[in-house]
């Protein structure tokens, strides 16, 4: 994913060089430098959306397949009891709700925490950026904070 944002970035940057071409030939070189900016970010906000949409449904679908398999343990049985207590129809239990039980589970309350703001981000961005949200969203630091949640609590999901 990191890889693919920074293609795009690169491209980005190469369009402000096409010459007649480009869109950003009657601009002045700070209104390019806006310009290319605010496309940087907008990259790094669908970036970091997909990221973070990307691990909570790896979440959600590793809570589905432990409910489905009858799994016994702790992690399962909690998850198995939050799902109970969701609403019908639909039953859908909250990502943050998840993301507690396998906090409570490992034991590793900091590094959970670690990785809450960018679940922020992930519900500014979705729901319309609506309200003042001052946090400066970088896929780069999402994937960081994803890989040392991993890596530390040695995250068993189900998902492949």
């Amino acid at each position: 994913m990191l890889d693919h944002v920074l293609g795009i970035q690169l491209k980005v940057r190469d369009t402000a060089d096409l010459g007649p071409q480009s869109p950003f030939t009657a601009m002045t070189r700070s209104q390019c430098d806006s310009a290319l900016r605010g496309l940087r970010e907008e990259i790094d906000a669908q970036a970091t959306l997909a990221i973070v949409a990307s691990i909570e449904a790896l979440f959600q679908v590793d809570a589905k397949r432990r409910r489905e398999e009858r799994r016994k343990g702790t992690l399962a049985n909690d998850l198995k009891r939050l799902h109970r207590a969701a609403r019908p129809p639909h039953r859908r239990v909250l990502f943050e709700r998840i993301l507690k039980v396998w906090r409570e589970a490992t034991g590793a309350a900091h590094l959970f925490a670690s990785f809450k703001p960018f679940i922020r981000d992930r519900h500014w961005l979705a729901h319309g950026r609506w309200w003042e949200h001052p946090r400066a969203i970088s896929p780069g630091l999402t994937m960081l904070a994803w890989r040392e949640l991993e890596q530390r609590v040695k995250l068993h999901l189900l998902v492949k």
